[in-house]
């Protein structure tokens, strides 16, 4: 990534924040959800498969939101994260009932 280019953001939840050195936001070169994923995994080895399965799905317990909108159900090996954008990474959260 030139100078000139904006990076996208990736935020990290505190569980997986382990393999990021405790950053919270790290800022990658643009490109489908995916290659940012590979690109997070590069630099932090071990995340990508917290976040994706064998498959290269994301994982049933994970929400990934690009730019608030969730991409569960949607091709990451197609969307497109720009200069600029977001995509947060969410554990699921599940509980029993009172």
């Amino acid at each position: 990534m030139g100078p000139e280019a904006k990076p996208a953001l990736v935020h990290v939840p505190g569980p997986l924040r382990q393999y990021t050195g405790g950053a919270s936001t790290i800022e990658i070169a643009p490109g489908t959800v995916s290659e940012v994923l590979a690109r997070l995994d590069v630099l932090h080895p071990g995340i990508a498969a917290r976040v994706l399965d064998d498959q290269g799905r994301v994982r049933q317990h994970v929400n990934l939101f690009l730019n608030e909108e969730s991409v569960k159900g949607k091709d990451i090996w197609r969307l497109a994260v720009n200069a600029g954008d977001r995509l947060q990474i969410l554990p699921s959260v599940s509980g029993g009932g009172a």
